[in-house]
C-alpha cells in the first residue's frame, strides 16, 4: 500500500504544475540530475514546473518501497515517458520521502538514464 501511495505522489510531478510541487516537496530537496546537482530550497524545485505539458505518456514499472523508519521511504521505479518535444526517456528513478505532519514530502530525488 505505501508504495502505490508514493508512486500516486511521484507520478504527480511528472505530470502536475507548481502548486503541486509546492504541496509535496520538503522545505529542501536533493536534485540529482544530468542538467543539475544539489540542494535546492521548495519554490525553487516548484518553478522548474512552469510547463505542466513537459512530460506525457508516463508507464512506471518495477517499483519497490523500502522503509527504514516510520517516517522515511524510499521509492524505486524505471520510468518511460516522452518529454514534452516529443523526445522518449526512459530511467531509474530514485525518491526519498518523510513524513511531516502525517503526509509524505519528497526530500531527495534522483534519474539515472537508460539507453534502450
Amino acid at each position: 500500500m505505501l508504495c502505490e501511495e508514493l508512486v500516486e505522489i511521484d507520478r504527480g510531478f511528472w505530470l502536475k504544475d507548481e502548486a503541486y510541487f509546492r504541496a509535496h516537496i520538503d522545505d529542501h530537496c536533493v536534485l540529482i540530475f544530468a542538467q543539475m546537482q544539489g540542494v535546492y530550497p521548495r519554490n525553487e524545485v516548484a518553478a522548474s514546473a512552469h510547463d505542466p505539458k513537459r512530460w506525457r505518456d508516463l508507464k512506471i514499472s518495477g517499483a519497490f518501497v523500502h522503509q527504514p523508519t516510520d517516517d522515511v521511504a524510499v521509492l524505486g521505479y524505471e520510468a518511460r515517458v516522452t518529454r514534452g518535444d516529443g523526445q522518449a526517456y526512459r530511467a531509474w528513478i530514485g525518491s526519498t520521502y518523510v513524513k511531516r505532519d502525517g503526509a509524505w514530502k519528497l526530500t531527495a530525488h534522483q534519474h539515472t538514464p537508460m539507453s534502450d
